[in-house]
């Protein structure tokens, strides 16, 4: 009980609040167990729309189409120029930023804006953007196809 006629002060709102507020080290280690995942989540999702060959310094956004697409196989269609053929490759990664797996428009390819191969895919000229056609199950087109679709782009210098 407080008296009247005490001098010194009531210490016990100071208990209660301290004991109510974390720790730092509480707080620091809730902050790891929610921001390390979070930043995992988010590197991957980054990492998994992009080719990436650290090596050679290539890094070429990916984008397919959600229901037909397929990300991987872009991925794989330019490793196998990595391998097949290198010039061709360091053409593609100094020129290429993104390779979008969707229909070319078709009302210019006719101009000399767009590099065109009928049931493959096209390339603008000067922008950095190569289209491949979502491929679909009854296709005559092939993997084999898409990979000598873009070394043609890389030897005809993306003119």
């Amino acid at each position: 009980m407080i008296s009247l006629y005490e001098t010194t002060e009531y210490t016990g709102f100071a208990k209660d609040t301290e004991a109510a507020r974390p720790k730092k080290g509480k707080a620091a280690l809730l902050a790891a167990v929610f921001l390390i995942p979070a930043l995992l989540a988010l590197s991957a999702f980054v990492l998994s729309s992009y080719y990436t060959d650290f090596a050679n310094k290539c890094f070429i956004k990916i984008r397919s189409e959600v229901h037909n697409g397929n990300a991987d196989e872009i991925k794989n269609i330019l490793s196998a120029i990595r391998f097949k053929d290198s010039a061709s490759y360091r053409e593609i990664c100094e020129n290429v930023s993104a390779v979008h797996e969707t229909y070319c428009v078709q009302s210019e390819a006719n101009t000399s804006k767009v590099n065109f191969l009928k049931d493959v895919g096209c390339y603008l000229n000067g922008s950095g953007y190569v289209f491949l056609r979502p491929l679909r199950s009854d296709d005559k087109v092939g993997f084999e196809d898409r990979v000598a679709f873009m070394i043609r782009l890389a030897k005809s210098g993306f003119n």
